[in-house]
């Protein structure tokens, strides 16, 4: 398929609300809304962006999923253009017989997530690898880097798991006997329940309520060598909660009756703000036994006993208990120097919805496109830089909090959809996402006597971000972030000094040299097409050219007189050759421009 016909038409600069919008091939919807979620989280998209990929030919960068999604990031990030077409990533991700997808074919928004992630994570963790060896075998590799490497973390971990990965417990625990089973297990999403369910958190409620296990399906303990009644749960682990989660709304299924897909519209709710602390295994437990989740203090792990897999966290819990396998009583252990008060524990599971991918249409085809909460400044556009303060002779030097950064920042809502990027109102999030039935309105008159229809847009993924966030979790990595100011003592608070703003710097993401400058070429491409195709740019050229032609023939007339009075040597010509070949003219000397090929105006 030709994937250049889609760039035929016409293209707009950047927005004002400093976003890029991504075009949509004829059914890529799922790719980019998804393709917005990730790219607005902060320490994701750095992550991806600061690695060199390990493509070494220019037809592995082609086929590679990774390398076009760091192209897709970049002009995401730097292009000055409204939207951009990811033909690149069309091509290189492939279906499962290996060929290109067809881009013009409805795809479900979590299948995708899924194998992107996969692809993503394997690539970003050779691309990982490739710079740690180059690094030991070739010192000058390390200034070619855009960001300072350090030793290869053991194991390697991708940077979509980096950033929203965490851990489920599965447990079996027994009602006759005090053995223990658990298995760890890694989630990048949560898929929950929509039938029969109103709430988000009903719905967790039941995925970690567990199910009995008694009878002939009994469990087996191996350690009592007989059937026990048991109950059969999955926890998340508290201290491996995700930087971001990202939750999935099971509200597509299939009817084994008509042997069809089937969409559940239904209404269902989820809140702004979303305490996962209850459905964690250390809640479950009340605390006591079977709260896995213990924090090695030296290694900053988080480790089950009886589960060989280590996970490395960036934030870990001060509290930690280790269950034991063979009694399930926990041994209270304090690696940190105190533990943390109940509040503190409850923060630690608070997140703050960030993200909608919401679906509108049926189970066989339909239309995705994301609401999302800005976390940071459009990265690319003008961010406050930071700011430093006249010293005074009386006072000392004062860093003070001048940066332009917008405090709306962290609260305002966009719609992505397709090409299309604008503000929207959170407050209309209920009839948006939700779902549910409505009754049609007539100038604005409802009328309850109305047939009730169901709404077609639903949300379908759910994108929640950890609340008190901090730098490592992804602002810190941009060049020309704000930094927090130093506090201000009384004493030099009484005289402040004349502070002197600087104007705000261009916030550009770390990323390969070569990734940026395909971006910065399409830039200049469109800046020349803009000027080619502005009406004000041919009317300056026909302005200059004539100027110039007017200007010539004076020189020329000037100089012919001068021959003609005994003074320099020179050639005349006429007006026919002037016109026909263009003009030479003398500038300072044996300085001279030629303006025979300068367009000209067809008047």
């Amino acid at each position: 398929m030709p994937y250049q016909s889609f760039e035929k038409q016409k293209t707009t600069a950047r927005a004002s609300t400093g976003y890029v919008g991504l075009k949509n091939a004829g059914a890529t919807c799922y790719m980019n809304a998804v393709f917005q979620q990730l790219f607005a989280i902060p320490r994701l998209r750095n992550d991806i962006l600061s690695v060199q990929s390990a493509c070494a030919t220019s037809d592995e960068r082609a086929n590679s999923v990774f390398h076009q999604l760091q192209q897709t990031f970049a002009a995401l990030s730097l292009s000055k253009l409204a939207h951009h077409s990811p033909v690149g990533f069309w091509a290189a991700f492939k279906d499962y017989d290996g060929e290109p997808i067809n881009v013009r074919e409805h795809q479900d928004g979590l299948e995708f997530f899924g194998r992107l992630q996969d692809m993503v994570d394997n690539e970003y963790k050779q691309a990982v690898r490739v710079a740690f060896e180059k690094q030991k075998s070739d010192p000058d590799f390390c200034e070619a880097q855009t960001q300072p490497l350090v030793a290869a973390p053991t194991p390697i971990k991708g940077a979509v798991e980096t950033s929203m990965g965490g851990k489920f417990v599965n447990q079996v625990l027994s009602k006759q006997c005090p053995h223990v089973s658990e298995r760890l297990e890694d989630f990048v999403h949560v898929s929950v329940d929509v039938r029969g369910k109103t709430t988000l958190n009903e719905s967790l409620q039941s995925y970690v309520s567990g199910e009995l296990l008694e009878a002939d399906n009994a469990w087996f303990c191996e350690q009592c060598g007989c059937k026990r009644d048991a109950v059969k749960r999955s926890c998340f682990v508290g201290n491996c909660l995700p930087q971001t989660l990202c939750v999935h709304l099971k509200r597509f299924e299939f009817d084994y009756e008509t042997m069809q897909r089937l969409k559940i519209k239904s209404r269902f709710e989820f809140p702004n703000e979303l305490d996962m602390a209850p459905f964690t295994v250390e809640a479950m437990d009340g605390g006591a036994g079977g709260s896995g989740g213990s924090t090695d203090a030296q290694g900053g792990d988080c480790v089950r006993d009886g589960d060989a897999h280590v996970v490395t966290q960036e934030t870990l819990s001060d509290d930690a208990h280790v269950v034991t396998q063979e009694t399930g009583s926990a041994d209270a252990q304090t690696p940190m120097e105190a533990s943390p008060s109940a509040s503190s524990s409850k923060e630690k599971g608070m997140y703050k919805l960030a993200g909608v991918v919401v679906h509108s249409g049926t189970a066989f085809a339909g239309h995705y496109y994301s609401m999302i909460r800005e976390r940071e400044a459009p990265t690319g556009g003008l961010v406050g830089a930071p700011n430093t303060t006249m010293r005074s002779e009386s006072a000392a030097e004062v860093p003070s909090d001048l940066t332009t950064q917008d405090p709306a920042i962290g609260k305002r809502w966009y719609i992505y959809d397709d090409q299309r990027v604008e503000a929207y109102d959170v407050s209309d999030l209920d009839a948006d996402a939700f779902g549910g039935a409505f009754v049609p309105s007539s100038s604005g008159l409802q009328n309850p006597d109305m047939a009730q229809y169901d709404r077609p847009n639903s949300a379908y993924l759910l994108f929640y971000e950890k609340v008190n966030c901090d730098a490592k979790c992804g602002v810190g990595d941009i060049q020309g972030s704000v930094h927090t100011p130093s506090p201000v003592s009384p004493e030099d608070a009484s005289v402040p000094p004349a502070p002197v703003r600087f104007p705000p710097v261009p916030a550009i993401p770390n990323m390969p040299r070569g990734v940026q400058l395909a971006v910065m070429r399409r830039n200049l491409k469109f800046a020349f097409d803009a000027n080619v195709n502005d009406a004000e740019y041919f009317l300056f050229m026909q302005a200059l050219a004539l100027r110039v032609l007017r200007g010539g023939k004076e020189e020329l007339a000037s100089l012919g007189r001068r021959e003609r009075s005994g003074g320099q040597p020179g050639t005349t010509r006429d007006d026919a050759t002037l016109d026909r070949e263009g003009v030479s003219t003398r500038l300072g000397g044996e300085t001279r421009v030629s303006i025979s090929h300068l367009p000209h105006s067809a008047d």
